[in-house]
């Protein structure tokens, strides 16, 4: 808004005796510009869904208003903040977020509700492991190991222990539910265990 400079001059008979200078700024009585949302973010924290929104700053806006479904859930303070991050969620529901900039000229809204589908945040059940008889192709042997797919998994790491060593990651993000291991050393005895993994966490299984 513009400045604007006022002095106040007493006058009396004896003469006038004048204010000091007072400058003030006028408000910017321009409604907010909008604050389109820019970015819906699905997540799992602490075992919980949680939705992070991000929108565009907008001028002349003093707070920012967050609704979820209709419902004011949080006012933001500090105009430079433009993300939030929404918990407390029900898994595996939709939610429709707005945004709505305040400011001395009114309320400006980011639009229509934008919706998002939170994760279902539980961790898979533990894969049941079973394996197969060594196969041999000349001095190279070879193992294979499967399990039932696990309901909610949607990868499997797959760690392998030799003898009495550590376990040692041999195959991430791995798909499928059976999985051959070539190239292995003859009479030594080597043990397995799959972790299955999801946005929600991971589970170990059985060690075969």
């Amino acid at each position: 808004g513009s400045s604007y400079t006022y002095r106040v001059i007493a006058q009396g008979s004896g003469g006038g005796v004048s204010s000091a200078n007072v400058t003030k700024t006028a408000a910017d009585c321009a409604p907010p510009s909008t604050p389109f949302i820019t970015g819906l973010v699905r997540a799992c924290s602490a075992g919980q869904p949680t939705v992070t929104i991000t929108w565009q700053a907008s001028v002349n806006a003093e707070t920012y208003e967050i609704y979820r479904d209709g419902l004011r859930i949080v006012e933001i303070a500090n105009p430079a903040t433009v993300s939030y991050t929404d918990s407390g969620l029900v898994p595996a529901r939709t939610y429709a977020y707005e945004v709505r900039a305040i400011g001395p000229g009114g309320t400006t809204s980011s639009g229509a509700p934008q919706s998002i589908t939170t994760y279902d945040c539980t961790p898979p059940a533990a894969p049941v492991l079973s394996i197969s008889a060594p196969s041999c192709l000349g001095t190279a042997v070879s193992l294979t190991i499967s399990w039932p797919s696990v309901p909610g998994a949607d990868r499997y790491d797959i760690y392998r222990k030799r003898g009495s060593g550590s376990y040692n990651l041999v195959q991430t993000d791995f798909t499928g539910t059976v999985y051959t291991n070539s190239n292995l050393l003859q009479n030594t005895t080597y043990r397995y265990s799959v972790i299955a993994k999801n946005i929600g966490g991971s589970t170990p299984s059985n060690e075969v």
